[in-house]
C-alpha cells in the first residue's frame, strides 16, 4: 500500500521526470531564442522576462488542464451524439423499427453475407 511518507518521494520522482522530459523535447526553444536575439546588455533583463512568462504560462496552463480536458471531452462527445443521431443510419429519420425488422428476419434465416441477405429479403417481400 502507498503511505503518505512514500507519496513524497513519488512525487519528487514525478517533478525530476517531467523536467527530465522537459529538457529532452522541444522545450528549451525558446531559451536559446532569447540568447540569440538580444546583445549582451539588456540579454539579463531579456531572459528574466522570458524566464517569468514561461513559468507564469506552465502554471496557467497547468492549473486550466483539468477544465480544458473536461470541457473538450463533453464538446466532443456532445458532436459525436449529434452526429449519430442524424448521419448514422440506424438512429437517422426514426427508422429504427423498420431497420431492425429487415435486420431480423435475415438474422433468423442465418445468413452472413450482405448479397445472400438482400436476394432473400427480395423474395420474403414478394410473398
Amino acid at each position: 500500500s502507498i503511505t503518505v511518507s512514500s507519496m513524497n518521494y513519488l512525487s519528487m520522482m514525478a517533478i525530476f521526470g517531467f523536467v527530465a522530459a522537459f529538457e529532452v523535447g522541444p522545450g528549451p526553444i525558446p531559451w536559446f531564442f532569447v540568447a540569440e536575439l538580444f546583445s549582451q546588455g539588456p540579454r539579463p533583463a531579456a531572459m528574466a522576462v522570458a524566464g517569468c512568462f514561461n513559468w507564469t504560462a506552465n502554471f496557467l496552463i497547468g492549473m486550466s488542464f483539468q477544465t480544458c480536458v473536461v470541457h473538450t471531452f463533453s464538446s466532443s462527445s456532445l458532436c459525436f451524439l449529434v452526429f449519430t443521431f442524424f448521419r448514422v443510419p440506424e438512429t437517422r429519420d426514426g427508422e429504427m423499427g423498420a431497420r431492425m425488422t429487415a435486420t431480423d428476419r435475415s438474422l433468423r434465416l442465418g445468413e452472413e453475407n450482405g448479397m445472400h441477405t438482400k436476394k432473400r429479403t427480395l423474395l420474403l417481400r414478394r410473398e
